[in-house]
């Protein structure tokens, strides 16, 4: 049996790849024939990547080779780095708006490398098509579509539902921390998944033998949550009360153009509360249990786990 070679771009935007590392090294035995190639673009999180040099030396039969340095704009660094592998994981981030331009030259650089596998991270299912219009949700269809064109011989398609732990990054968190969950969405639910569960299906993606042709897979969590079912499961793990408050859908554009947001930056947040209040993220599938064999981590756990991680901001 040959070693198989997979090769794991790190960016900034992309939070899953190094959370699949850390999954991957734990999944991996020794015995396996299995290793996984690691490419550093020039954006990635200095955490991120002494993260990866902590795991090739507590791991060195997972993580055979230093890191690569790699312009992942560019199909001749690419085609480097993809230079004796045969599975990718071609995933850049689900809203880089560079995702284009990234995943096109690792698709570019894959031509004559041997790479027949390919797991591509997009976005959820319900983002992708036209009835959202949602400009990045668009950039990984036509990406996706590349990928069924080029004709490897196995390709999957991840797509999961926004995650969990964007209460604990950006906007939401601050918003948590200031015990006023304030959205636009009134009515939408959201089947929000955990990371963990994510990086793991992505995991037993890549290590398994995939078979022929091309799959699908929609990650949520085990139950579609509205915003105020949120603000009430965060005010339960907490132990402070979390207000729910509906911010208008007309107000978001001036609120943030106060605020010097970029034109296209307004319009995919006004894009995405459209999506989710129509649905788009409202459907529970049981993918995550059945790839994983065991349930899907619930919003009221992931609020429980992370108590400590929302302070209550001091506004002055």
């Amino acid at each position: 049996m040959t070693t198989k070679r997979v090769l794991v771009p790190l960016t900034k935007g992309a939070w899953i790849n190094s959370a699949v590392l850390q999954a991957a090294v734990k999944a991996i035995q020794p015995s396996a024939k299995v290793r996984l190639r690691v490419a550093v673009a020039s954006d990635a999180h200095p955490h991120d990547v002494q993260a990866v040099r902590a795991l090739r030396q507590q791991f060195p039969h997972v993580l055979p080779e230093p890191e690569m340095e790699v312009d992942l704009a560019k199909p001749k660094d690419t085609a480097h780095a993809l230079e004796g592998c045969d599975s990718m994981l071609l995933s850049t981030g689900v809203d880089n708006w560079k995702v284009l331009e990234m995943e096109r030259a690792l698709l570019e650089g894959a031509k004559g490398t041997g790479v027949n596998h390919v797991v591509k991270v997009s976005c959820p299912s319900g983002m992708i098509g036209n009835k959202s219009g949602a400009g990045l949700a668009q950039m990984h269809a036509r990406i996706e579509q590349e990928v069924r064109e080029q004709g490897f011989a196995h390709a999957q398609f991840v797509r999961p539902n926004t995650s969990m732990q964007a209460f604990l990054r950006g906007r939401w968190f601050e918003m948590v921390c200031g015990r006023t969950l304030s959205v636009s969405v009134k009515n939408g639910a959201v089947a929000f998944v955990d990371e963990r569960d994510v990086a793991e299906s992505v995991c037993k993606l890549l290590l398994q033998k995939p078979p022929q042709g091309t799959d699908e897979f929609d990650l949520t969590g085990p139950e579609a949550l509205t915003f105020e079912r949120v603000a009430k499961l965060l005010t339960q793990g907490i132990g402070q009360n979390v207000r729910y408050s509906y911010f208008p859908l007309w107000a978001v554009q001036p609120a943030m153009w106060i605020k010097g947001a970029r034109p296209e930056s307004i319009m995919a947040l006004i894009e995405e509360a459209k999506a989710l209040e129509y649905g788009a993220e409202g459907t529970v599938t049981s993918t995550v249990s059945e790839l994983l064999g065991k349930p899907a981590r619930s919003f009221e756990d992931f609020a429980k786990e992370n108590a400590k991680s929302w302070p209550l901001a001091s506004f002055k």
